[in-house]
């Protein structure tokens, strides 16, 4: 079994040298959906062979997830 960890894409928060930690949740920028974009694409055969993705429950980390 293999495990990979992945980042979420920039958000507003980054944008703006913020620290949001877990108590904020924080829409992804255009830039961030076009990192997770990006990262899938790069990674397609990795994420086509996961058998399951874990995600936290704030937006960027969901969003970045749906995109890939």
């Amino acid at each position: 079994m293999k495990i990979y960890f992945t980042r979420h894409g920039q958000t507003f928060a980054n944008v703006d040298r913020l620290i949001s930690g877990g108590e904020w949740d924080v829409a992804l920028t255009d830039e961030g959906r076009a990192q997770a974009r990006k990262f899938a694409k790069r990674n397609a055969s990795i994420i086509a062979n996961c058998d399951l993705i874990v995600s936290s429950s704030m937006q960027r980390a969901i969003e970045t997830c749906q995109l890939m």
